[in-house]
């Protein structure tokens, strides 16, 4: 293999590693929320500012990584 189809390897990995990362912040948010959520539904909390604030951040984080992770699938597609 010559430098130029190593290099394109190695841009097509850092990609799909950049798409997986994403998809990870992702779940790891949504879990944080639903977490909060079954707490709050079995009283151990309370609908209160926290609560709220992981819901914004949970919303707008999976909507910014799922953004981020469209971009970084086109621009892997855009490689090959």
């Amino acid at each position: 293999m010559n430098d130029y189809q190593q290099r394109l390897i190695n841009e097509m990995l850092s990609k799909l590693l950049e798409a997986r990362s994403y998809i990870n912040i992702s779940i790891v948010l949504t879990i944080l929320f639903l977490l909060e959520f079954v707490l709050v539904l079995l009283g151990y909390g309370k609908f209160d500012f926290f609560y709220f604030s992981i819901l914004i951040v949970t919303f707008v984080g999976n909507t910014h990584m799922n953004r981020k992770h469209k971009i970084a699938m086109k621009e892997y597609e855009n490689t090959i």
